[in-house]
């Protein structure tokens, strides 16, 4: 036999070998996109709803201070003294997840964009309870 007519052992993979890769790559991916976008919405509304629970506490020790409050809630934002971030009440990447409000009788939570979300508004009266729509 002469070296010209030895075959050499393959190496590599073949086209098959590839396209089955792909396949299993895109059910993982069916799979794990719209977990992972529920999760991310789940985080945020967390996130508000630990947002309300701050502004609540400010309401509270508003409504505590005589020389401020003197028993009443903040009628705003701005007459609360509470501050989120510099751009005036959002919180998350841009576009913000959440916008945040207060008045005398609750906090809301409004989302711009209602497909970053799980709930467009989050409501939080001042005695605690939570509400996704305003009672």
């Amino acid at each position: 036999m002469t070296a010209r007519n030895r075959r050499r052992p393959r190496s590599g993979f073949t086209l098959i070998d590839l396209m089955v890769a792909v396949a299993i790559i895109g059910v993982l991916a069916a799979v794990a996109i719209p977990v992972y976008q529920d999760y991310v919405k789940r985080s945020r509304e967390a996130e508000a709803f630990n947002t309300l629970g701050d502004i609540m506490v400010a309401q509270r020790a508003y409504r505590a201070d005589q020389g401020l409050g003197a028993g009443n809630y903040a009628a705003s934002m701005t007459a609360l003294r509470w501050r989120l971030d510099e751009t005036g009440g959002t919180v998350g990447a841009a576009p913000a997840s959440y916008r945040y409000s207060s008045n005398a009788e609750y906090s809301l939570a409004s989302a711009p964009n209602e497909n970053l979300v799980i709930h467009a508004s989050i409501y939080l009266y001042h005695d605690g309870r939570y509400a996704y729509e305003r009672e």
